[in-house]
């Protein structure tokens, strides 16, 4: 049976073998180099928009700009990572390293991103100048994009008072007083009796005692 080569438009009656099982037909190597050399215009992968492209026979997929080229890979993300769903509807990730701060890095195009961001990223456009991306699920494994959305510093910050995640009073690691302590020593500052006595009395500093008593500190047992 005859083939024709795709670049010179010869008749081969004979394919040579190292190209039998290919999907694209030349008739010698100097027709198969010339092939990465021809420009045609191809549809783009993700939007359709014929663009111009140079390996269109060598590339799987083809895209227009740098921009439909990431959306494109963003929606097989699940193929990216191994992901359980839970009840939450948490995308979690399960197929890479947790760092120490709980979250999980990826590399693209020769750059670290945290997987949420490089999603967020992907499904919902560029990260304004300042800005960071929030959890509304509060789990720093999850990439599922409807949990992300964008804030400020302040707004996760509050988002942490209000979801109580941050650790206070007698949950802190260096809490030297439990709660029932610091009531009692609101109790006696009421009754004008010097710091010193109380830190004493309670086998802490003085600054501490003041701080207690003038609200600086343990604010939420006021």
């Amino acid at each position: 049976m005859e083939k024709e080569c795709e670049i010179c438009g010869r008749k081969i009656e004979r394919v040579p073998s190292r190209f039998k099982n290919r999907k694209h037909i030349y008739c010698s190597n100097k027709c198969k180099v010339e092939s990465f050399k021809t420009i045609k215009e191809v549809p783009c992968s993700f939007c359709g928009k014929l663009t111009k492209s140079r390996n269109h026979l060598r590339n799987k997929h083809n895209f227009c700009n740098r921009e439909c080229t990431n959306r494109f890979k963003a929606q097989t993300y699940k193929k990216d990572f191994e992901i359980e769903i839970d009840f939450k509807g948490c995308h979690i990730i399960k197929s890479h390293f947790v760092q120490p701060n709980g979250y999980v890095k990826v590399k693209r195009n020769g750059k670290e991103y945290t997987a949420h961001r490089w999603i967020y990223q992907q499904k919902k456009g560029n990260i304004p100048k300042g800005m960071i991306v929030r959890h509304s699920c509060d789990n720093k494994l999850c990439i599922n994009p409807d949990h992300l959305l964008l804030g400020t510093y302040k707004d996760n910050m509050q988002d942490a008072v209000r979801r109580n995640r941050l650790s206070c009073g007698d949950k802190h690691y260096n809490s030297k007083l439990s709660e029932n302590q610091v009531r009692a020593i609101i109790e006696i500052g009421k009754n004008n009796k010097k710091y010193y006595q109380i830190a004493k009395e309670f086998n802490v500093n003085r600054t501490t005692i003041e701080r207690i008593i003038k609200k600086l500190s343990w604010k939420h047992i006021h």
